[in-house]
């Protein structure tokens, strides 16, 4: 029997028109081919300092305990950088994210130039 999806049509909030005249701003045919550019995602789940004993002591069945609870919503990171929060969903089999809030493009723009701005190499001290 064919599965039919459902969508639940969702009017604009002031938050999504804000981010779509953002968009709109950077239309620019100079920034086309910066847009075009395709960047991985990464949905984090939590996050934990582990020691390196415990790492190289890990096997099939060992639990990590985080402090984050169940209910919290996840992150999604692009570069580094979180960029939006969301539940997780169940899409079939597979798993999907709910974006619940997402980050203003300007302040996406910022991060991602901060992220890929080199650092100035540090100075060699000089010899003895």
């Amino acid at each position: 029997m064919p599965v039919i999806k459902a969508r639940r049509k969702e009017t604009p909030t002031s938050k999504q028109a804000a981010l779509s005249s953002s968009t709109k701003e950077l239309s620019r045919p100079d920034l086309q081919r910066i847009l075009a550019i395709r960047m991985n995602g990464i949905v984090v789940l939590a996050k934990k300092d582990l020691p390196v004993n415990e790492i190289l002591s890990l096997k099939h069945g060992s639990i990590i305990e985080f402090e984050k609870a169940v209910k919290e919503p996840l992150t999604l990171e692009v570069n580094g950088k979180e960029v939006a929060t969301g539940t997780a969903v169940k899409i079939g089999e597979k798993f999907g994210v709910r974006i619940v809030d997402v980050i203003p493009v300007d302040s996406k723009l910022k991060a991602m130039a901060q992220a890929s701005a080199k650092p100035a190499p540090p100075e060699k001290p000089p010899s003895p």
